[in-house]
């Protein structure tokens, strides 16, 4: 199998880097050289996702991996102090995306548009986040209805990435790894966090709601109140970067670049990456929008900025989905985190102990509920987060807000005793509205287009509002409500509405904004989902993976179709007999028809047509089949062409590759199949190779 060496980089400066990173790193990664050096995977992004994938891939010592970060290395204090996270935004280390001005929120926001901070940096989001820590409801998983992605099947994974501080987070074997030997990921509870926490807790349950020690070993979150969970350890941020960056650096086969802008994958002629593995883990915004500019996504967007189409693969960059907040504000006359907690005495306590006010996330407490009571699982649709903040102007400044927000609805109340604030932060988790991720331009250095579409749909709203009633009631609950004053008609500038729900959607349309979870521009779906970007069986090989292991490795393949069946066989040296089997029966497990594979094949197809109609022969056996009885397979047409396999069905208004789909879930079944498998194994062996590689298609027990 052929390697892959790094096609195209652009912003990479020759300067060196700071004492402050080789200090960290213990390399100068300015010095990084890639010319001429072959590479077995090249992963494009160091997030939440490209982090972890390195350090994997890289302990396979006989492997080269390169890392390509756009941003630099985690130096910035402020990334390792969890109480300056929101400092983290609007500067060099934020991509500083933002959406385009939207129809239906952001009414209190500059031009109507939200911020879109994500981490240009080492450890990505992950080095910008407010470091919650939740797995999600176990029956989000489930609901997707795919077995290996199941709550059960995932669990083992969380326990493998999770470290849980057995000081903070109850001991639990089934849910827990509390092993601080294993687990990568720091997770704990804030230990200094503020006590109005505890009546935020107080008021919530007198409202139904019941306190968790650890919602991430519960078996719904529905109805849970909690103190958060936190990736941080000794009272800084943990990130992908620390935790497995920092151990892969250190190998011999792995190379880093940062400051690396990956402007697009580039293919052979055959439409294919030249090597073993590129990985694109950008996320949603940036993974999105490099399969772009490198030619794969919707025909038509592509034609539009004059790309060449590599794959039509219309789910690329559709299907956006984000988490909207809205912000809920509160006098009190409690002290919170404010920037008067920025001391010198603090921020000693901070950087030699790890303790202090600086310690905090920010988001201390919160909580869940399932809103219309109708469904029977009672999956919550709404989280709220908890924040005992006192708000200023530089804090609205990374939410868009427009200054008067600050200056005239807040600043001259926050006076008397209640100069302090909390954020009450009700977030819609299922989200009906949908948007999207197309291109500005075919400049890879110009943002992409980001339009989210919050709030088109009125199902949303109508969640938000019943959630802010939610918190209204709960605000206004002992011990909360003598010590807290609701700010929600100051800033809606005392506007009148008719009607309580009115008056809560006037105020959701003006503050709702991101809470920094987009996802869906490169979705994983089944098969027939002509939207889905990636299969949801993680097995699945590239589309020309097969033909590469068994040209490259002394074998070859064929296949055709003959009066009632068809037969496909190939050839391999020995050593790899199992690798082919398990490509080779993923065509009949889960086949992915890709666009550009049917028309090539389409193609193929009309080339042996075209080519038959010289030979006399073939026209009399054609000739000959229409005579016989059209009961008998042998009277079927024994090829097809342009015009029947394209023209007809566009006319017809049929969808080739979806009937191609539609025939494979109703037509492949093992009862209708016959395997033979010639090897120099044993026939145990053989037996053994056969069962694991074929074992998940199905019998429909449909006739012959």
């Amino acid at each position: 199998m052929s390697q892959t060496s790094v096609a195209e980089k652009t912003a990479a400066p020759v300067v060196s880097e700071s004492p402050a990173v080789v200090e960290r790193w213990e390399r100068d990664f300015s010095q990084t050289k890639t010319d001429g050096i072959i590479y077995d995977y090249i992963i494009v992004g160091s997030g939440s996702a490209g982090a972890v994938l390195a350090n994997r891939l890289s302990e396979q010592s006989d492997k080269r991996v390169l890392l390509i970060e756009a941003g630099g290395a985690d130096t910035n204090d402020q990334i390792h102090m969890p109480a300056a996270c929101g400092s983290c935004q609007r500067g060099d280390i934020d991509w500083q995306y933002k959406t385009t001005p939207q129809l239906y929120s952001h009414f209190a926001c500059i031009n109507q548009q939200s911020n879109w901070p994500r981490g240009k940096v080492l450890g990505g989001c992950s080095s910008i986040n407010y470091m919650q820590y939740v797995r999600g409801d176990p029956h989000d998983y489930d609901n997707w209805q795919l077995p290996q992605w199941s709550f059960q099947e995932m669990l083992k994974y969380f326990k493998k990435l999770e470290c849980a501080d057995p000081n903070t987070i109850p001991k639990n074997e089934h849910f827990r790894n509390h092993d601080q030997n294993n687990g990568m990921m720091d997770v704990t509870m804030l230990e200094e966090a503020n006590p109005i926490n505890r009546m935020l807790i107080e008021a919530c349950e007198k409202n139904g709601f019941r306190e968790t020690k650890d919602y991430n070993a519960e078996e719904s979150l529905n109805g849970c109140v909690s103190m958060s969970q936190i990736s941080t350890k000794g009272g800084k941020r943990w990130s992908t970067a620390s935790g497995y960056l920092l151990k892969a650096v250190k190998r011999e086969n792995f190379d880093l670049l940062i400051h690396a802008h990956t402007c697009r994958v580039v293919f052979d002629e055959q439409k294919q990456v030249s090597g073993k593995e590129v990985v694109l883990s950008a996320g949603t915004v940036g993974s999105a929008q490099i399969l772009l500019l490198s030619g794969i996504g919707p025909r038509e967007e592509l034609e539009k900025h004059q790309i060449p189409v590599i794959v039509d693969l219309p789910g690329v960059g559709k299907n956006l989905q984000d988490h909207l907040m809205t912000v809920l504000v509160y006098q009190t006359c409690m002290p919170t985190l404010s920037l008067h907690d920025l001391t010198p005495e603090n921020l000693q306590k901070w950087a030699t102990q790890g303790k202090g006010p600086l310690t905090s996330c920010v988001v201390e407490s919160q909580w869940w509920c399932q809103l219309n009571g109708n469904d029977k699982i009672q999956v919550p649709d709404i989280q709220t987060h908890f924040a005992p903040l006192t708000v200023d102007a530089e804090l609205f400044k990374n939410l868009n807000y427009k200054p008067e927000v600050f200056e005239h609805y807040l600043k001259p109340y926050l006076m008397d005793g209640f100069q302090w604030t909390i954020l009450c932060l009700p977030t819609i988790l299922h989200p009906k509205s949908k948007g999207e991720i197309t291109l500005a331009s075919r400049d890879p250095l110009a943002h992409p287009i980001i339009n989210p579409n919050y709030l088109q749909d009125k199902e949303d709203i109508r969640k938000l509002v019943e959630a802010c009633k939610l918190i209204e009631k709960i605000c206004q609950t002992e011990p909360l409500n003598s010590t807290i004053k609701s700010m929600a008609k100051e800033m809606n500038g005392d506007e009148m509405k008719e009607n309580e729900d009115q008056f809560w959607e006037s105020f959701i349309r003006k503050y709702s904004v991101t809470v920094y979870h987009p996802v869906g521009t490169c979705k994983m779906g089944k098969e027939e989902d002509p939207m889905a970007v990636v299969t949801s069986d993680t097995r699945y090989p590239g589309e020309n993976e097969y033909s590469k292991l068994i040209m490259g490795n002394g074998g070859c393949s064929n296949a055709f179709t003959s009066d009632d069946h068809t037969n496909f066989n190939f050839d391999i040296k020995p050593s790899l007999l199992a690798d082919a089997l398990d490509i080779f029966a993923q065509f009949f497990i889960s086949p992915l028809f890709a666009a550009s594979s049917i028309d090539r094949e389409l193609e193929a197809v009309n080339s042996e047509y075209e080519a038959n109609l010289f030979k006399d022969t073939w026209r009399i056996s054609q000739l000959e089949k229409s005579t016989s009885d059209p009961k008998y397979p042998y009277s079927g047409f024994s090829i097809g062409n342009r015009e029947s396999l394209r023209i007809i069905p566009k006319q017809r208004g049929i969808d080739i590759r979806q009937a191609l789909l539609d025939f494979h879930k109703t037509e492949y079944s093992s009862n209708r199949m016959s395997l033979a498998v010639l090897g120099n194994q044993s026939l145990d062996e053989l037996q053994s190779l056969i069962i694991k590689s074929f074992k998940e298609i199905q019998n429909k027990k449909l006739k012959n």
